[in-house]
């Protein structure tokens, strides 16, 4: 028989590593649901796009402008049927920055955390 002490320490434990690691894994580089060039009908961003390499983030700027950074990781929570991915780069000085973004699988669209109502699609 378990002692009561050892048995809600036991319980105590499961609901941390439930509650700490549920849906949420962490990758080097980007998944490869998302590495692609990415575009929108927008018409503000008509002439912009980004992509999302296995170890690099391009953001394309308008013309023959771009700026690309170096992946340092990735986290995914997943959530439903969509998925919070944030991407950790080395920002254009080396300092460490972040950028988020929601990917629905299903429709396979992504939207910026920052302006959820633009959808960006996978270019062919």
């Amino acid at each position: 028989m378990i002692d009561n002490k050892v048995a809600k320490w036991l319980i105590l434990a499961g609901l941390c590593l439930m509650v700490s690691g549920c849906g949420t894994k962490t990758y080097k580089e980007v998944p490869d649901q998302v590495v692609g060039v990415w575009k929108t009908t927008a018409a503000k961003y008509a002439d912009r796009y980004f992509e999302l390499k296995r170890s690099s983030l391009v953001f394309g700027q308008g013309g023959n402008s771009l700026t690309t950074y170096s992946v340092t990781k990735v986290i995914v929570k997943e959530q439903k049927q969509q998925a919070l991915y944030k991407i950790e780069y080395l920002g254009s000085e080396g300092q460490p920055e972040e950028w988020e973004f929601i990917y629905d699988a299903e429709s396979s669209v992504l939207r910026l955390k920052s302006q959820d109502f633009i959808e960006w699609r996978k270019a062919s």
